[in-house]
């Protein structure tokens, strides 16, 4: 059974040989032999320099023979598809020699065609190779490369018969190109040149001349530029509205702060994405177009500039609106805002009042963090409330107005809640009216100025210590004025701050005053007059109890830092200012509880 396959196998080869086969075949142009059909190389192969080899200097062709040639036709030249004009001769080695030489810069093409005994000729294939450049070639770093380190050499393939090279460098290509201006670095045998430490994001100009070894005959070479890798970016800031409103695609930029000072414009070489995706979708350009919303949305976009295989990275956070735009409050800090954030959340404060103003529309409110403004600030004719936040913010402005009012300003602009102090004049309107509650303007040369017909209506306000006049060209009505002033409720006695000279102006209180430098409540041996004199129709209900039901007058009347007061009754536990049955249960609640020391 093993033996069949063998058997068969033989007896089919010896069929083949008794049949008349053909004495030859044509192949290639030529006669191939019987043997061909069995696998014989009977054309030319394996030739040197190998087809399509670069760079080629020695002028010799050499070749592996067919099996049955005798004699080799050699054709040569730059003609792509060799013939007569290119035939060279018949020989018997596999070997020629180009003894005229070769051209630089020439593509060759040559072919041999194997002759057997009897004159049957197999045509061989077509090969080509090129010659190396009479200039210098394959500059390292290659010509227009970018992102080059600062330490680079440079290096290049020498030309035909270089024996030497001179060397050009610099930053000026028509220097570079001309050998002017100082670009020329000498002459080297080596194809290797250390241009020393590199300046950052700089595009360099080279240029190699080859010197053949009479030192006369030079071959220039061509001019080569690269730039080195950039200055690092410190920052990629996004730029761009904080606020969108679905109505309207919104434009982003992203900015390149470099380490050199320098800045690039990046916006359509960032990779831009917006987070969530719900507030809408940020193309390549940066170009934001919203989705329907219902509510407003906070998003976070990000941008990543990649430059030299390093990558910035930036962000913003903006507020995502439906439409109709509902109203908002805005956040300003001094301590941890920015004015680059949108302002709608405490966390993304702004960084002053005057931003948050600038971004706010009617019907807006802008509190303020606890802090010392050093600002001036304009209502801009918008009816939005600006207010304190927390304890009250101080805002000064040493070099004019603190607040201002001139764009027609109605009662729907109103200013409450702040200690206005150092400034030129406290606060300045004209032809304006708007409202003014529970401010404390201290320490100015005027405290408020009005004028063109402006009424402003200001209450349960202290001015004290204004060195050339508390109000000017107004009345003012619950509130508590150095210099005296008629008006429903208005008293000119010494408010009692509890620390002025160190900028503490809240009220004392024998209740009760809260002391910020502790963050504690401390009890003072008198009680100022402007506790619970303010305008008894204002709302005190923010303030701690007891609060004797009415609110204080200047810029912590309202909140919950007021100043306390006595009850008004002995009975009224929980100091609502009534005596009724929640005062009883909290009574029988705690009847007979002490404190530790009581036995």
């Amino acid at each position: 059974m093993t033996r069949r396959p063998v058997l068969s196998t033989l007896l089919a080869m010896s069929a083949l040989l008794a049949m008349k086969w053909p004495q030859s075949i044509e192949i290639a142009g030529g006669l191939c032999g019987a043997q061909c059909a069995f696998g014989a190389s009977l054309k030319a192969s394996n030739p040197k320099p190998a087809d399509g080899a670069q760079n080629v200097i020695l002028p010799l062709l050499q070749w592996t023979a067919g099996e049955t040639a005798v004699f080799h036709d050699v054709y040569f030249g730059t003609n792509p598809t060799p013939g007569a004009a290119e035939y060279r001769g018949r020989q018997a080695f596999t070997v020629y020699w180009l003894v005229a030489g070769l051209t630089p810069e020439t593509t060759y093409y040559w072919r041999i065609d194997e002759v057997e005994a009897n004159g049957t000729k197999y045509t061989g294939d077509v090969w080509s190779f090129s010659t190396m450049s009479a200039t210098a070639n394959n500059p390292n770093p290659a010509d227009g490369a970018t992102c080059v380190d600062t330490q680079a050499d440079l290096s290049w393939s020498p030309s035909f018969n270089a024996a030497s090279h001179d060397v050009y460098f610099g930053t000026n290509k028509t220097n570079v190109a001309h050998g002017t201006g100082g670009t020329f670095r000498g002459n080297q045998k080596a194809a290797k040149y250390n241009p020393g430490s590199l300046a950052k994001g700089t595009t360099y100009y080279w240029r190699i001349d080859e010197v053949e070894a009479d030192g006369f005959t030079k071959h220039e070479g061509s001019v080569w530029n690269f730039t080195t890798i950039p200055p690092e970016v410190v920052k990629l800031e996004v730029t761009g509205p904080n606020e969108v409103s679905e109505e309207s695609a919104a434009q982003y930029a992203a900015i390149a702060y470099y380490e050199d000072d320098s800045i690039k414009d990046v916006t359509t070489l960032t990779i831009w994405t917006i987070e969530p995706n719900t507030c809408g979708s940020i193309n390549e350009s940066g170009l934001l177009t919203p989705a329907a919303l219902e509510t407003p949305v906070e998003a976070t976009i990000s941008a990543q500039y990649n430059e030299c295989q390093a990558a910035a990275k930036g962000q913003k956070l903006v507020f995502c609106l439906p439409y109709p735009r509902p109203a908002l409050t805005y956040y300003v800090d001094v301590v941890s805002g920015d004015n680059n954030n949108h302002g709608l959340t405490p966390e993304s404060a702004f960084a002053t009042i005057q931003k948050a103003i600038d971004t706010a529309q009617n019907g807006d409110t802008v509190l303020v963090f606890t802090g010392v403004y050093t600002e001036g600030i304009r209502f801009l004719g918008k009816a939005i409330t600006v207010g304190s936040a927390a304890d009250a913010a101080v805002l000064q402005n040493p070099a004019n107005f603190a607040v201002a009012f001139y764009y027609g300003e109605g009662p729907g602009s109103a200013l409450k809640n702040f200690v206005i102090r150092n400034s030129p004049t406290g606060i300045f309107c004209t032809a304006s009216s708007p409202t003014i509650r529970n401010v404390t303007v201290v320490n100015n040369q005027y405290g408020i100025e009005a004028y063109a017909g402006s009424e402003p209506n200001l209450s349960n306000c202290i001015f004290w210590h204004n060195s050339n006049a508390d109000l000017l060209g107004c009345q003012a009505c619950y509130s508590c004025i150095e210099r005296g002033r008629e008006g429903p409720g208005n008293l000119s006695l010494d408010p009692m701050f509890a620390d002025p000279n160190n900028g503490d102006f809240h009220l004392k209180s024998e209740r009760g005053r809260y002391w910020p430098t502790h963050d504690v409540w401390v009890l003072d041996k008198f009680t100022s007059p402007c506790i619970d004199a303010g305008d008894p129709n204002t709302d005190h209900s923010a303030e701690p109890k007891p609060n004797g039901s009415r609110i204080n007058m200047g810029a912590y009347g309202g909140t919950a830092y007021a100043s306390m007061s006595e009850r008004p009754f002995e009975g009224d536990v929980n100091g609502d200012g009534i005596i009724d049955i929640t005062d009883l249960i909290a009574l029988i609640e705690n009847w007979l509880q002490s404190v530790g020391w009581v036995e």
